[in-house]
């Protein structure tokens, strides 16, 4: 995807750790879908204190936005992901489609991500306002545990286990949506994997550069316009403030993910086209249930 995932009531990674988990339900096993996205206010509340100690009226005050939040998401956006896996699945079934394509499907995903990330983002700024100085030194400990469990997961592996990472990762991606890999497909990811521009230590980069930045940011009069451009800036649009190295490495590892879905879509057998349609209506029907569920309350 071609933004950073931000984040909510405190940090970067805040808002990026909640707006993953409103991706990771429609990659649950969709039985689960309903389940969990009804618990999304409990885990909401549960990342920002994973990163911050908040008062009690910091607290009230997150838990009001988050169930507007929730609220909203439901009534608003669930039926946006119904007409875009509608959609998607529409086009998967009409035949080969290319990595172009995909491309554009994967950009629409963004769009519809980006309604949540600016959902957040004044609530995001209100609590940045009112952090004490402990809580800001605590954030930024926690941010620098998290860099160095980053560092240590995926920086500081050899190229090696760095490959056969990703060849798993990508298995266990694809297995829910098409079941058993024939030969061809294993192969298909193989390739994949083996021409994938290592980027760990260029994401870590990133990472400290937009965590000094906040820090920078944290130290403005909150009044002010400097305060709020830049809180702005941080939240919804990290990516102008990449380096070029990390742009030209994310653009060639996307384009070559997006030519690997297309190989392992156009090559499926009928019965991974079922289990791909079925994956698809299970979605499609839990979210729907999920929004019309929000409608009769609202009745």
């Amino acid at each position: 995807m071609r933004t950073t995932l931000i984040d909510n009531h405190m940090s970067s990674l805040v808002i990026k750790r909640i707006i993953i988990s409103i991706i990771c339900l429609f990659l649950l096993s969709s039985c689960s879908t309903r389940l969990t996205y009804n618990f999304l206010d409990w885990w909401l509340a549960w990342t920002i204190n994973d990163y911050i100690d908040l008062n009690h009226q910091q607290s009230t005050v997150i838990k009001q936005h988050i169930n507007h939040f929730h609220r909203w998401h439901r009534r608003h956006e669930l039926p946006r992901y119904v007409n875009f896996l509608t959609k998607a699945q529409h086009r998967l079934n009409q035949g080969p489609i290319d990595a172009t394509e995909l491309s554009q499907l994967s950009d629409e995903a963004v769009n519809l991500l980006q309604a949540s990330i600016n959902q957040l983002v004044i609530p995001a700024k209100e609590l940045l306002t009112t952090l004490t100085p402990d809580q800001t030194t605590s954030l930024f400990e926690n941010l620098k545990e998290k860099n160095q469990e980053f560092k240590v997961k995926y920086a500081d592996l050899s190229t090696k286990e760095s490959k056969r990472r990703r060849v798993k990762r990508m298995r266990q991606f694809l297995k829910p949506w098409v079941g058993r890999l024939n030969k061809q497909q294993h192969s298909f990811i193989e390739q994949w994997a083996e021409r994938f521009l290592p980027s760990w230590q260029l994401i870590l980069q990133e990472r400290h550069l937009w965590q000094t930045q906040l820090a920078y940011t944290l130290t403005l009069p909150h009044d002010t316009k400097e305060f709020h451009e830049e809180t702005t800036q941080l939240l919804i649009y990290p990516e102008d403030r990449w380096s070029s190295d990390y742009r030209q490495c994310l653009a060639y590892n996307q384009q070559l993910t997006m030519e690997l879905f297309a190989a392992i879509n156009n090559s499926l057998t009928k019965k991974q086209i079922k289990r791909r349609n079925r994956h698809f209506q299970d979605y499609i029907q839990d979210l729907t249930h999920l929004s019309d569920k929000t409608k009769e309350a609202s009745d």
